[in-house]
């Protein structure tokens, strides 16, 4: 086996359990410190040459779909939405016999794409 590739597994390796490791900490650590700086009225901090700044933002918007469908059109409703094939769904109904293994095929289209797997 090329040594060249050992090396850079071995490097993979070491810094994906680093990673794993610190994480947790890293997360900590940015909570208490949006904490204090939140309570404390800190925006910004400077600490050699690196500015960190303390921004709130607006969280995610979840929408009532079902209420919303209510209140507007169903032309408008249609055009503000997505519909989405959910694979589990579609694997039960075809182990249901709801629907042909050979229509699945059909429209289909698979991607594959590269991925590292330790153990």
């Amino acid at each position: 086996m090329d040594h060249n590739i050992e090396n850079q597994i071995r490097e993979f390796l070491q810094l994906r359990d680093a990673a794993r490791d610190i994480e947790p900490k890293l997360k900590s650590l940015e909570a208490q410190l949006k904490q204090h700086m939140s309570e404390n009225g800190i925006k910004k901090v400077t600490v050699d040459g690196r500015t960190v700044t303390l921004v709130e933002v607006p969280g995610a918007r979840v929408f009532d779909a079902a209420e919303l469908r209510k209140l507007i059109s169903a032309s408008v409703f249609n055009q503000i939405t997505e519909h989405k094939v959910k694979t589990d769904l579609v694997d039960s109904a075809v182990k249901l016999g709801k629907i042909p293994q050979e229509i699945v095929d059909q429209v289909t289209t698979k991607t594959p794409y590269n991925q590292l797997r330790v153990s």
